[in-house]
């Protein structure tokens, strides 16, 4: 998947991340995951229930459960078929369960309950109306602006400024419009016949006559402006400041990975436990293990896709972090599990360790084992000299624990395991 999905941001569970020995490196560096079949707390670990409806199919579990109910009484078997289908239906559509449904009732009724929300959504309506008439120049605008008593009262505030900024935007234009004023208030007032009756009583006065002639002339002057055809100029459209959008693809990006962060921890482990129980009890070769690693990457992307990235998108667009985090768990303890279990059994199929009857998790091995119980894969490679903590080491990696690195084992950044020689 893209680096710049939710998923991916979200969900962080790599094979080579959780340091499972596939015998090929090239795995997918972001695998986006989260779902585990167990919760472990300190060393002890209990197996989460299955979900009784899962891909709009009821579980074996319930189908035989609800067989039984049936014989009895088929009419209650039916009403908890259809809860349960309703139930499913309601926890993907609010994940957040009554908490989100109780915001929800608190945000209509800030709103106003529905009559507010029609009221506000008329109104708004309006609004875009009056923005596609006004970016149109459609007169309707002002029609709309002046529609009511105070809006009157707003426009005529506005008017001085509104023709200060027309002379500034338009020159020609305003010129116009002002000779169309003034030519037309000049003949209300018969000015042009008030000049004719004027040069008459003139005579042969050369200086009047002068001056009689510069008036007529000025007003041939604004008579002809007045006449002229004027266009409003096209004004360039300024291009949009990429800056602020590469700012915010930057934040995005920035806040996607920070709460894949925050998930990495959980599902790597939930993935490495599944691998490790699924592993015992069954002798795999290289080639099967690199499969089954594969076959896991792939599965997982499909069902975050499918099923989920819809609902992780929403969160994300919220900026509900809370959330994102909480449904993004609720992932990893159900599907990081389930894809592996049916991917083991798909290659190799057989028996998997069961765990101890007291629920703990199996002893880890002896033989430079990590601390909490998390076995060493094999096929290390002896190195030189330790690897830079900071720069090579895969720090997101449980199996880099100060254990570990005392006894010269780690797993780079590019999934590659190492050990060195601890000097005495």
């Amino acid at each position: 998947m893209p680096d710049e999905a939710v998923m991916d941001t979200a969900l962080d569970t790599d094979v080579q991340d959780i340091g499972l020995d596939t015998g090929a490196e090239a795995a997918s560096e972001d695998t986006a995951s989260q779902s585990p079949a167990e919760n472990t707390v300190g060393d002890q670990a209990t197996t989460a229930p299955k979900p009784l409806v899962d891909g709009g199919k009821l579980s074996q579990e319930a189908k035989e459960t609800l067989g039984k109910i049936k014989a009895e009484n088929p009419t209650l078997a039916r009403a908890i078929e259809r809860a349960l289908y309703k139930e499913a239906q309601f926890a993907k559509a609010l994940p957040g369960g009554l908490k989100e449904v109780e915001q929800l009732r608190q945000t209509v009724e800030t709103l106003g309950g529905p009559n507010g929300i029609q009221e506000i959504q008329a109104e708004v309506n309006g609004w875009h109306q009056f923005d596609e008439q006004y970016m149109a120049g459609d007169p309707k605008a002002v029609e709309f602006m002046t529609s009511e008593p105070e809006g009157q009262e707003a426009f005529l505030k506005l008017i001085p400024s509104a023709i200060q900024k027309y002379e500034q935007l338009h020159p020609e234009g305003y010129r116009n419009y002002m000779a169309q004023v003034f030519n037309a208030t000049a003949n209300q007032s018969d000015i042009p016949l008030t000049l004719m009756r004027l040069a008459d009583l003139v005579g042969d006065n050369p200086r009047a006559m002068e001056q009689l002639q510069r008036l007529d002339g000025f007003f041939k002057f604004i008579k002809g402006e007045a006449s002229k055809q004027v266009e409003a100029p096209k004004f360039e459209k300024v291009a949009p400041d990429g800056r602020a959008s590469e700012l915010d693809q930057r934040e995005s990006a920035f806040t996607r990975k920070e709460w894949k962060s925050e998930t990495a921890a959980e599902q790597q482990k939930i993935a490495l436990d599944e691998w490790n129980r699924m592993l015992a009890g069954r002798k795999l070769t290289d080639a099967q293990k690199a499969h089954i690693a594969e076959s896991f990457e792939l599965k997982l992307n499909q069902a975050i896709e499918q099923k989920h990235k819809e609902t992780l998108e929403r969160y994300f667009a919220a900026k509900d972090k809370a959330g994102f985090l909480r449904y993004a768990s609720q992932i990893s303890k159900t599907e990081v599990p389930r894809i592996m279990r049916a991917v083991f059994d798909a290659v190799a199929p057989g028996k998997s360790a069961q765990r101890p009857a007291n629920g703990a998790a199996p002893p880890p091995v002896k033989d430079g084992a990590p601390a909490r119980g998390v076995p060493i894969a094999q096929g290390f490679t002896q190195v030189a000299q330790r690897p830079d903590y900071k720069t090579q080491v895969d720090l997101r990696n449980p199996f880099n624990n100060a254990e570990n690195m005392r006894k010269g084992l780690a797993i780079l950044k590019d999934g590659k395991k190492v050990r060195w020689t601890i000097q005495a």
